[in-house]
């Protein structure tokens, strides 16, 4: 029915539909509603776009053109994209029980989480830094992983701050098996001993 002063009133399970071949429908339908399209996308065209709880007092989730888009949590983002990546906030949790590392230790498809460089240049490198700030641009401790030949073969580099301005590196254990403290070119393996600063042990 057609109410002039509610609009357009539809019954359960009847639908208002749109296009030649009735492509596009809306209807509610006992507790649920629906929006289909039987040909093609759907397109939401705004400045930004938000999806809200059903009082209307809280973002679920917020797009907005040229900037970022965020997944919320009680009205807080969690997730939001970034004009270099993406931003998490809060606990993290990766949980696999199909992938174990020990199955194939070489094989990325086995492992819950990879951070990975898509670039076949020795010397370049990837890695995960550590930042206890409000900085948003410092790191204090870090692990680095540097390619030196193919397969990703490479150092595995720990760096640590001990002035709140730059990062040192302070321990690296090379892809032959060489271990240094304070040392970047370690000549002695794990099961040799270790290389401290000028001196081996």
């Amino acid at each position: 029915t057609i109410n002039g002063s509610t609009g357009i009133e539809l019954e359960d399970s009847d639908k208002q539909i749109f296009g030649t071949g009735d492509d596009l429908q809306i209807y509610h339908a006992s507790d649920q509603n629906y929006i289909t399209s039987s040909n093609g996308r759907i397109n939401l065209r705004a400045s930004e776009v938000r999806c809200e709880n059903a009082a209307g007092d809280e973002v679920l989730a917020k797009f907005i053109d040229g900037d970022r888009c965020e997944l919320r949590y009680n009205d807080s983002a969690k997730l939001q994209t970034t004009d270099s990546g993406i931003k998490v906030s809060g606990l993290t949790r990766i949980s696999s029980t199909a992938l174990d590392p020990d199955n194939d230790p070489f094989d990325a498809n086995d492992y819950p989480l990879v951070v990975q460089n898509p670039e076949d240049t020795n010397g370049d490198s990837t890695g995960i830094g550590w930042c206890v700030s409000t900085a948003s641009n410092k790191v204090g401790a870090a692990i680095h992983h540097v390619r030196e030949g193919g397969g990703s073969q490479g150092d595995m580099r720990f760096l640590v701050s001990s002035d709140g301005n730059s990062i040192t590196e302070r321990m690296r254990i090379t892809s032959g098996g060489y271990m240094g403290f304070n040392n970047t070119s370690p000549s002695f393996t794990s099961g040799q001993g270790i290389h401290l600063g000028d001196s081996n042990y």
